[in-house]
């Protein structure tokens, strides 16, 4: 029988819609995962979302805490007899530190190296300090990460930035960015329109999301605006919270605009409703300050229920999930009229709406646990069958 092949997956945090692939990797044939998580607790900050991993993970895996972290971090990396490792992102500075260490130590013991990276920069800079930030990020990847034997990428915004910054296109393999609904706990149905008291008669905007001024909320509310015009039998509404809420309430209040539903933090078993119920999501994200919408999983949920998209150009997922009139449009970020535009055009058509539902269940059913998992594996068969 052969030997199973054994990878060291490096990675920073335990989110829910990661560990349905962690678990799948570990399942694959002739591979024997062991995870290595860096910062478990981060996406429990970002998202608000309790993580139960020890009950959810089917792994074998090691949690780094922070006292002793590096002495232990490089124990595992000199010690641990793997013959593939996927090394640490390039994020932020904690990280640029472990991938030093992990990408060092590999190369040092003559280990095959793999890069998952899911993020992408748009051609702009905002300030200085970001043109600075960039430019010392594209230097550390040309110099550094193009020296990494292959690259696993979610789609194509971080396949062209690989290619723009000398990857080589052979060693790139695609994993599918996936989060499926099958695998939440998704258990109680619920009657939105009911709940906020809008009239059946009318069209549902959704949005669903953190409130954060990169999300580029204010632009969907001022092109709702422009839609009560001309378009009146519809809502708005807009679920999540954070610190840009405020600054959105206070818009809705000047423009006097009504049926728009603030509806806060939606709890995850009940999540599904809004995505089946609405008419139409929009994900009206923008570049600011560096920041960017990296993929945006929320996508692939609503097009799992059959709805229609609109995301801006500032939307990771958006060349890849999103066409043109087919499943919804792709705008212009920061801009208001191309939203409304396409609202409008979504809510008028009840067949092109139709079509746009049906079309969104043919597009997301490749994005699965399994195709993602076999996009690593793919990458994980090049390097063993290289020499590299």
């Amino acid at each position: 029988m052969e030997e199973d092949t054994k990878i060291l997956f490096i990675h920073n945090t335990i989110t829910w819609y990661r560990i349905p692939l962690f678990n799948t990797l570990s399942r694959l044939d002739n591979r024997k995962f062991k995870f290595l998580f860096t910062k478990v607790n981060l996406g429990e900050t970002q998202y608000k979302i309790k993580i139960d991993y020890e009950k959810q993970l089917d792994v074998d895996y090691i949690v780094l805490n922070k006292k002793n972290f590096y002495r232990s971090f490089i124990k595992i990396l000199f010690k641990y007899d793997y013959d593939v490792i996927i090394i640490p992102v390039l994020d932020s500075l904690s990280e640029c530190i472990d991938f030093f260490l992990a990408f060092f130590i590999s190369k040092l013991r003559r280990k095959k190296t793999l890069y998952f990276w899911e993020r992408w920069d748009p051609d702009k800079y905002y300030s200085f300090k970001d043109f600075l930030k960039k430019s010392i990020k594209k230097l550390i990847f040309k110099k550094f990460v193009t020296k990494v034997n292959a690259y696993i990428v979610p789609g194509t915004k971080t396949k062209e930035y690989f290619l723009k910054n000398g990857a080589n296109e052979r060693k790139i393999f695609l994993a599918p960015d996936a989060s499926e609904l099958k695998f939440q706990n998704l258990t109680i149905n619920v009657d939105i329109k009911r709940k906020f008291s809008i009239n059946n008669d009318y069209k549902v905007v959704l949005y669903f999301g953190r409130l954060m001024e990169s999300k580029g909320l204010d632009y969907l509310i001022k092109a709702f605006f422009k839609l009560k015009n001309k378009y009146n039998n519809v809502a708005l509404l807009i679920c999540g919270d954070g610190e840009f809420r405020k600054y959105c309430e206070i818009l809705c209040k000047e423009l006097k605009l009504e049926n728009v539903f603030f509806c806060g933090r939606i709890d995850p078993s009940i999540r599904i409703s809004f995505f089946r119920q609405c008419d139409v999501f929009v994900l009206p994200s923008i570049t600011y300050k560096g920041q960017i919408e990296a993929w945006g999983l929320t996508v692939n949920e609503v097009m799992e229920c059959g709805k229609p998209i609109i995301v801006t150009n500032a939307v990771g997922c958006g060349d890849d999930l999103v066409k043109n009139y087919k499943n919804g449009f792709i705008v212009k970020e920061r801009n208001e009229n191309e939203i409304f535009e396409a609202m409008y055009k979504i809510l008028i058509d009840d067949n092109l709406r139709a079509n746009m539902c049906k079309n969104s269940l043919e597009i997301i059913k490749n994005y699965t646990y399994l195709n993602m998992a076999n996009g690593f594996n793919k990458a994980i068969e090049y390097v063993l069958d290289n020499e590299i």
